[in-house]
């Protein structure tokens, strides 16, 4: 089982707030000395305030090199009448060794959640240039002994936790995702449209997407717009680097899994990249059973037949592994991507309906088409 005994071994914890004279001081630390803990509050402070100063609060993961260690970063802000603007901003970093950089990545949701109540206790009980109170000490020292680390994930969070396990991959493409990455939001409207997760860089410009897609549940004109969102995305977003888009596929009841049996996962296991792996990621129970297991194919742009054989061995992995609950397929849509979307199926329906729906079609592209010359010349 992953417990916070093994997890984690060399831990701090730093809060930090901006000071107008003295700059981004340490006010309290725990599990790191001084030195580093003005590092953080230095270091953490300049990613903080390189953002938007309309974003209240927000997360990255910072390493420290010279200290060989990294940390996870909540940045917020709390009112403050003495301060510019009225406003106050600090930070609260969790601090761990650099052989544990990649799992600041995986409990990114256990953090981000447990940092939001230290926060809560922040803006109650910090008073700017006065002792810490005791009740406030005791909340930031709970960083150090998060139970849910016990947990492989929260299970309110476990797509966040899936997307951010599989980012952490060591390859060059999904390493610089991660480097561009420096806060993540939850649920947005993009484009008229709710996103599960979306991925900042320091300028608010939205890096990735993660996009959740249930096959069994959506019929063709479904997915038709879903394709025709994603190529809305692409051409609207020119700092978005990959859009994700996981398919959920329950392998029971008629296409549902229970998520109770999820969040049974105690163990998470990373297979190799070599052709021929089976999965990219999967979670598996005490007793080693794999609970759920995440494949990356980009089935947005297979061929019938390769979409064919991807569902024979969907069928087959429920057979050789009866105790998986459910698999999820992970679709990369990199900015240099195509996708076609289909043209509606009017086979089978009246002459006159045809030509309706034909004609309407292509009176939609007709002004799609010119919508976008338009755009050319006045940008000409």
């Amino acid at each position: 089982m992953l417990g916070c005994d093994i997890l984690f071994e060399n831990r701090g914890v730093c809060l930090a707030i901006f000071d107008e004279e003295a700059g981004p001081i340490s006010v309290y630390f725990k599990g790191i000395d001084k030195a580093v803990a003005n590092k953080i509050a230095l270091k953490s402070m300049i990613s903080s305030l390189s953002l938007s100063q309309q974003v209240d609060e927000g997360e990255s993961i910072i390493p420290l090199i010279e200290e060989q260690k990294s940390a996870f970063v909540f940045y917020f802000a709390i009112k403050d009448e003495k301060a510019r603007g009225g406003v106050r901003i600090g930070t609260l970093s969790f601090v761990v060794g650099r052989e544990d950089s990649e799992l600041l990545y995986r409990f990114a949701p256990i953090l981000s959640e447990h940092s939001k109540r230290v926060v809560e206790d922040v803006k109650k009980y910090y008073v700017y240039r006065q002792p810490i109170p005791q009740v406030l000490i005791n909340s930031v020292n709970s960083m150090l002994s998060i139970k849910d680390f016990e947990r492989a994930f929260l299970p309110v969070s476990f797509k966040e936790y899936l997307i951010r396990s599989y980012l952490s991959r060591q390859t060059t493409f999904h390493r610089s995702i991660i480097e561009k990455t420096s806060s993540v939001s939850r649920y947005m409207d993009v484009l008229g449209q709710k996103i599960d997760l979306v991925g900042r860089d320091r300028e608010q410009n939205i890096v990735w997407t993660l996009i959740t897609y249930d096959s069994t549940k959506m019929g063709g004109e479904e997915k038709r717009n879903l394709l025709l969102y994603i190529n809305k995305l692409q051409e609207s977003i020119p700092s978005l680097e990959v859009i994700f888009v996981l398919n959920e596929v329950g392998l029971r009841r008629g296409g549902t899994f229970d998520e109770k049996i999820v969040e049974k996962t105690t163990q998470i296991h990373r297979t190799s990249e070599v052709d021929g792996k089976e999965f990219d990621l999967y979670g598996a129970d005490n007793e080693g059973n794999i609970v759920w297991a995440l494949l990356s194919k980009n089935f947005l742009v297979m061929k019938e037949e390769e979409l064919d054989e991807l569902n024979q061995k969907i069928f087959k992995l429920k057979r050789t592994h009866p105790s998986m609950e459910v698999l999820f397929v992970l679709a990369e849509v990199l900015r240099s991507t195509i996708i076609q979307p289909p043209k509606p199926d009017l086979s089978g329906k009246p002459e006159g309906i045809r030509k309706i729906l034909g004609a309407k079609r292509e009176y939609e592209e007709l002004m799609e088409a010119l919508r976008k010359k338009g755009k050319s010349r006045e940008e000409t």
